[in-house]
């Protein structure tokens, strides 16, 4: 049986290392395309993808019987598809140029490599990681359908793109030339293997079948995490927080944006693209660091601080917000001095006030256990200073550290006096 096992490990390491150099390769080919055309290569994008293969191979080659680590995998080599696929056929033109002069097995080439890889990417975090994470199986085997309904989706989807008798994209304009309204403009090609009659995928009855079978698969993967998250065990829990965490940030920061753009006018995190590439790169660390359980029982005190300091520079935010910019706004045609260092001033000396109201109010919602254990200790401490007494003294420091602890077994030794 060891043999056996051996050898699996083996060829699954063998896989996953194959699946990276493939990954590393295609990546580079794009690279090279498009540093050689005058393109950009997105080098955070790259990062998030490079990640996601990298941890894919790592759980694959640690615990081959776990689908996340092989769906990351996959994961990576479909983002290589898709960055060559980008580079066959560029998104983004140079000046003087609207449409590239492709040629039909350019345009054919492209769109099959770029169908693969987005498809493969969509495959991979809406339908597989929410649904088989963090164990590699649903969470019972009637959720299996949800696998068998995305892939209805995407397999159906892609064969009838594919056969369409044009292949249509959207070109950004990058020329000053044309007017400041026209941002881009979309051109279709003849596709030499494409079938007349058929339905269209994007319309009609067939598209709203399609439109069907790729929500029901979306929404039944992420209620199966909710599902299981549910019934977990503290691990499992844990586990999902990891994810739930790291999609979050990434979920904010489209608020964020979102926000910005509606009160403000302007995006507030214009300028920091890397740092979203930052956070899609979190993603696939916290599966890493879920399914491997490395320093897991950390994760709570990082989301307790994250979501309390979040929510501290919120509250301070909106109080310089209001005082030196909205307020001044309606009783003032410009913006006093004054205004500004009251606001400035009303921010520092609110700073440790809210910081530990809302430390503390985060840490008994979020961070129940610490919270729980410095009760504990609290109430511990306030019986030593009302009185000392050494018969109860062991019992009580006894109870101390398996409420705050949890240790599976505890010893005292006391020495004795002579």
């Amino acid at each position: 049986m060891s043999f056996w096992k051996a050898k699996s490990m083996k060829s699954s390491r063998l896989a996953a290392l194959l699946m990276l150099a493939t990954m590393f390769g295609l990546m580079a080919v794009a690279v090279v395309i498009q540093v050689t055309t005058g393109g950009n290569a997105e080098l955070v994008t790259l990062l998030a993808l490079i990640l996601t293969g990298v941890v894919g191979a790592l759980l694959v080659s640690r615990v081959p019987g776990n689908r996340v680590g092989w769906a990351l995998a996959f994961g990576g080599v479909a983002g290589g598809l898709a960055g060559l696929a980008a580079s066959v056929i560029p998104s983004t033109q140079t000046p003087l140029e609207a449409v590239p002069d492709l040629s039909s097995s350019q345009v054919v080439v492209g769109f099959v490599l770029g169908s693969i890889g987005w498809y493969g990417l969509l495959a991979v975090w809406l339908i597989a990681v929410p649904l088989w994470f963090p164990s590699g199986r649903p969470p019972t085997p009637r959720w299996r359908w949800v696998a068998w309904v995305g892939f209805l989706f995407l397999t159906v989807t892609f064969v009838f793109s594919a056969l369409d008798t044009e292949l249509c994209d959207q070109w950004q304009l990058a020329d000053s030339f044309y007017p400041a309204t026209v941002t881009s403009v979309r051109a279709c090609f003849d596709n030499p293997f494409g079938m007349a009659n058929l339905p269209d995928g994007e319309s009609g009855l067939l598209g709203g079948f399609l439109i069907i079978l790729g929500m029901s698969a979306f929404i039944g993967a992420f209620a199966s995490l909710a599902v299981r998250f549910r019934r977990g065990g503290p691990v499992e829990r844990l586990q999902i927080k990891s994810l739930l965490f790291s999609l979050g940030l990434v979920v904010g920061s489209f608020v964020i944006s979102a926000a910005g753009e509606a009160i403000l006018g302007r995006d507030p995190l214009a300028g920091f693209e890397w740092a979203a590439g930052i956070l899609f790169a979190g993603i696939p660390l916290s599966i890493a660091v879920a399914v491997l359980r490395y320093r897991l029982y950390d994760l709570e005190r990082v989301i307790s601080r994250t979501i309390g300091y979040s929510l501290v520079v919120i509250a301070l935010g909106s109080v310089y917000i209001v005082g030196a910019v909205w307020l001044p706004s309606r009783l003032f045609s410009e913006q006093p001095p004054l205004f500004v260092a009251g606001s400035t001033l009303a921010v520092v000396t609110l700073f440790n006030p809210v910081r530990t109201r809302v430390l503390h109010w985060v840490d008994r919602r979020f961070y129940r256990a610490r919270y729980d254990a410095e009760q504990v200790v609290s109430r511990f401490s306030e019986q030593l200073r009302g009185g000392l007494d050494l018969d109860h003294l062991t019992e009580d420091w006894v109870a101390v550290v398996n409420q705050t602890m949890h240790p599976s077994s505890v010893g005292v030794w006391v020495k004795q006096a002579r």
